[in-house]
């Protein structure tokens, strides 16, 4: 059968960013292995921190990147032009 998989991180460090094309190209190379979720947060503050978060990805027209060993993860703004 398949190889086992990593669990996903309980809390994710985004240290790495990365471009939008990079994360396009890793998104059609890995075929039907990709999984997608959406996060939003849950309190006011935090909302202010991933509000903050989302508008330096935007600003920067970049994506957050955290590569674990078995998988990496892209944290892509909820913008239209990021989405599309």
């Amino acid at each position: 059968g398949p190889p086992a998989r990593e669990p996903l991180a309980a809390k994710l460090q985004i240290d790495q960013r990365a471009k939008l094309d990079h994360c396009r190209e890793h998104l059609q190379f890995a075929g039907e292995d990709v999984t997608i979720w959406t996060f939003a947060a849950s309190t006011k503050r935090q909302a202010k921190g991933f509000g903050a978060l989302v508008n330096y990805f935007v600003s920067k027209q970049r994506v957050g990147l955290v590569e674990m060993e078995a998988y990496s993860v892209y944290v892509v703004p909820p913008e239209p032009a990021f989405l599309e």
